[in-house]
């Protein structure tokens, strides 16, 4: 746990087998500056048990830059939201090579973002194997409201969700997807009738594919194997 208004940098620090009842297993970030992790640093097997925990990292309204370079994030669970990170208004936050992977929680297995600025390079949110995937009711990879992203050589793949959006879940805001960046190979897997989105599901909001790869993604009832929009538009550039 850091507190309000320090900073935190680690270098080749591993961190596993935490547990909590409240914010984070692993990394919990609350209002602090700056957050640094670098060089092949490892979070693991964090469990969030409490209602309202995360798994691997809980970041919020940072006043400083997040930036998280060569780090693996790895079978973390959270009850509630963001089975890898968790992150609430964060207004400079930048990953870069980091890979998260399977990850569970009930929104976001991989990522939960509501508000803020996030930048993605070279990052793999799942992995090539069918059991390398993050997985959640809702964004088994990716859960997005209302966040500008920028993503660069990016991929989503072999993610699950029970219900809707097992790459990414838009809940609101706007999504762009250039080229370079690929999901793929996610799928859904509830029985139910309400299963939607395999690569991506929009609940809202505005959709565009420059080039970006949407490839191999499946959901049941015909809805949306690919993409599946609720409300908002989607413009296919290329892709």
């Amino acid at each position: 746990s850091v507190a309000e208004n320090c900073s935190l940098m680690m270098t080749k620090v591993t961190i596993k087998d935490c547990e909590t009842q409240d914010q984070a297993a692993g990394i919990y970030f609350n209002k602090g500056k700056d957050l640094t992790l670098l060089e092949k640093c490892i979070i693991e097997n964090c469990k969030g048990k409490g209602n309202g925990s995360s798994g691997g990292m809980y970041i919020q309204e940072p006043k400083g830059t997040v930036s998280i370079k060569d780090t693996r994030i790895e079978n973390c669970e959270a009850k509630a939201s963001g089975g890898g990170m968790y992150l609430n208004n964060v207004a400079n936050c930048t990953l870069e090579k980091v890979t998260i992977q399977k990850c569970s929680a009930a929104n976001g297995g991989g990522i939960y973002n509501s508000g803020g600025t996030l930048i993605l390079k070279g990052c793999s949110i799942g992995g090539d194997t069918p059991d390398s995937g993050n997985t959640a009711k809702k964004g088994g990879g990716v859960y997005l409201k209302n966040v500008t992203l920028t993503m660069q050589k990016v991929t989503v793949k072999n993610n699950k969700a029970l219900t809707q959006g097992a790459g990414i879940y838009l809940a609101a805001g706007e999504l762009k997807i250039p080229g370079g960046n690929t999901i793929a190979n996610n799928s859904i897997i509830d029985n139910g009738n309400s299963e939607a989105g395999g690569g991506i599901y929009v609940e809202k909001g505005m959709l565009t594919l420059d080039g970006g790869s949407i490839d191999g993604n499946s959901a049941n009832a015909n809805k949306g194997g690919g993409v599946h929009l609720k409300a908002g538009t989607f413009t296919m550039n290329s892709g």
